[in-house]
């Protein structure tokens, strides 16, 4: 060979661009939304609310929904719908959680009003599900398989466990109304 040198850098040039060209863009993962508002009987509140959604490994094509209101940034309120399937259309709230405790794998709401003082998390109140009301769903509007991105609005009507008397100024029956959340999976 005459000329080794060129050969050598034509033979990397020729490499590089081959590698270069048949690598796969990888794309990057979507951003993480979370969002959720909600009027608590009829109150427009200055809270943060953020979102997050956890699919339940233990029952297959179901997730929770935990919404946290906080203030200042102290947690002041925590809203639990738990056993929702991962399907779009409109699903019907009517199971009782009170204490953590569900009473079946049916779709269920719960409130939780909370003191925090940046160290520890106390329970004032439980709200439970008040199954006699007409007016306790969920909708969920788009469901985003690869991205994993859910979201949906939701009502409900809920009562006071007489277990806490925690002391906040909220009656012993509240309505949650005109709710919307938007998360992707964790």
């Amino acid at each position: 060979m005459k000329y080794p040198a060129v050969f050598l850098t034509t033979f990397l040039y020729s490499v590089t661009i081959f590698l270069f060209t048949s690598c796969e863009k990888i794309s990057p993962r979507p951003e993480k939304k979370s969002n959720a508002s909600y009027h608590l009987n009829g109150l427009d509140e200055a809270l943060w609310k953020g979102a997050s959604a956890v699919k339940r490994d233990y029952v297959k094509d179901t997730f929770n929904l935990n919404i946290q209101a906080s203030e200042d940034g102290f947690v002041k309120r925590s809203m639990s719908l738990d056993h929702l399937l991962i399907k779009e259309g409109i699903q019907e709230l009517k199971s009782i959680e009170k204490l953590g405790v569900i009473n079946d794998d049916s779709p269920s709401a719960s409130v939780r009003t909370i003191s925090d003082d940046g160290h520890d998390f106390l329970i004032l109140d439980w709200y439970y599900l008040d199954t006699s009301a007409v007016d306790n769903w969920v909708n969920i509007i788009q469901y985003n398989e690869e991205t994993q991105f859910i979201q949906g609005t939701f009502q409900f009507t809920a009562i006071r466990d007489t277990v806490f008397v925690g002391g906040n100024d909220l009656p012993d029956t509240i309505q949650v109304r005109e709710g919307y959340f938007e998360a992707t999976f964790e």
